[in-house]
């Protein structure tokens, strides 16, 4: 039977019912009079238009509030006007999902289609396209392009080795606890206040074995020097004035000019006639030198006094 269009004060009338809810095939379409709200598949509608079951809109539809969705959502085109998007359900992931081999574009960047494996972080190609990527345990790297290791605030980067910190940087200082190996002769260079030029040491070309040269403790005195024991150890010692090349020598030694008769010699006693010589010919000093040419091999310390024995005399206290 045709039902023919019901206007004003009959629509009114049917649709109060004097505030009984009209429904159609039960819950096909359900008029809620009382709480002014329209269901479709059900006869309880919880919100002014609450729709039970898949919607078909071909064209737009324009929202000034809240859209909430049980199910799924599939439109060609989504935009909004608000700034965020938001999921009511606590602790509940949101989650952008493409179909197929489709992936998910944000603000210019490409997705993966696919979750990662454990520990895979997303890395950028530069154009845009994210993908997951391993960073492996032994290496970090990143083809043609700089990798960055920064931290915030007043945080500090720490390398750690088998257990051990073995370099801490922050925003003052890089402090090494191990050794530092400088490889292939490259050198130690240390710039001057805007950068321009640097002052650099490095090792010789050729090492013939590890050599440890452990420095002195404190500045030293004007005009003293670095003095070696040979063992590695270096000390501030006084600089020479002699005619070598100015090092000092605390441990070489010097002997005065004889004063008098039975004190000729400085290795014979009075009674011997044989040649004499003022050192001992046969010793060595505590650089391992013959004492009797001591002072032709090396620079000592001290002054040089000069005696006149007068003339005629054949030796020495005569």
């Amino acid at each position: 039977m045709a039902i023919g269009r019901i206007s004003g004060s009959v629509l009114k009338s049917n649709l109060t019912r004097n505030g009984t809810d009209l429904a159609f095939e039960t819950n096909l379409l359900y008029l809620d009079v009382t709480n002014s709200r329209i269901g479709i598949g059900t006869s309880e509608p919880s919100t002014t238009l609450h729709v039970n079951g898949n919607t078909t809109l071909t064209g737009d539809l324009s929202l000034s509030g809240s859209l909430s969705l049980s199910g799924n959502l599939s439109p060609g085109q989504l935009s909004f006007t608000g700034n965020s998007i938001t999921t009511s359900q606590s602790n509940a992931d949101l989650e952008l999902s493409a179909a197929g081999t489709g992936t998910v574009v944000v603000n210019g960047l490409s997705f993966p289609t696919a979750d990662g494996t454990s520990g895979q972080v997303l890395q950028t190609n530069g154009s845009g396209t994210l993908s997951f990527t391993t960073i492996s345990t032994n290496s970090v790297s990143q083809g043609d392009s700089n990798v960055t290791v920064a931290d915030s605030g007043t945080g500090a980067i720490t390398i750690t080795a088998d257990g051990n910190v073995e370099l801490v940087i922050n925003d003052t200082n890089a402090t090494f606890s191990g050794p530092v190996v400088i490889k292939s002769r490259n050198a130690i260079t240390l710039n001057d206040t805007d950068n321009s030029n640097y002052i650099a040491l490095r090792a010789p070309a050729t090492v013939t074995s590890n050599t440890t040269h452990t420095l002195p403790d404190g500045y030293g005195t004007s005009g003293q020097v670095l003095s070696t024991d040979g063992a590695g150890i270096l000390s501030w010692a006084d600089g020479g004035g002699g005619g070598g090349g100015g090092s000092s020598y605390p441990n070489s030694t010097i002997q005065t000019a004889p004063g008098s008769s039975g004190n000729y010699d400085l290795a014979e006693g009075p009674a011997q006639d044989g040649d004499e010589t003022p050192f001992e010919a046969g010793g060595t000093d505590p650089f391992g030198v013959n004492l009797g040419t001591v002072f032709d091999a090396m620079d000592p310390i001290g002054t040089t006094t000069t005696l006149d024995y007068g003339d005629g005399e054949a030796y020495v206290g005569a």
